[in-house]
């Protein structure tokens, strides 16, 4: 991140991390941990392992996250940080 920085490169950092414990409530939490940070903030990354159970909550909580926020690919969240 700071060589980033120092030479201007544009880079995108985590928020949250989704799936650190790999229990399904523990997942809605840290889910619902970016909703209130893209809210706050105006923009969120969440990252996850690609696990079979994460992709289930995920997957059940879409449409929540659709009414929530806006979606957007990573690279709309990659700036030059000075």
């Amino acid at each position: 991140m700071s060589a980033a920085r120092n030479t201007q490169i544009p880079f995108a950092q985590r928020d949250i991390f989704l799936d650190h414990v790999q229990e399904a409530e523990a997942i809605r939490t840290q889910i619902r941990r970016l909703i209130h940070a893209a809210k706050t903030h105006g923009e969120a990354i969440g990252i996850g392992h690609p696990h079979s159970l994460t992709y289930q909550v995920l997957k059940e909580e879409l449409p929540n996250l659709k009414k929530e926020i806006r979606l957007v690919p990573a690279s709309e969240l990659v700036h030059i940080v000075g």
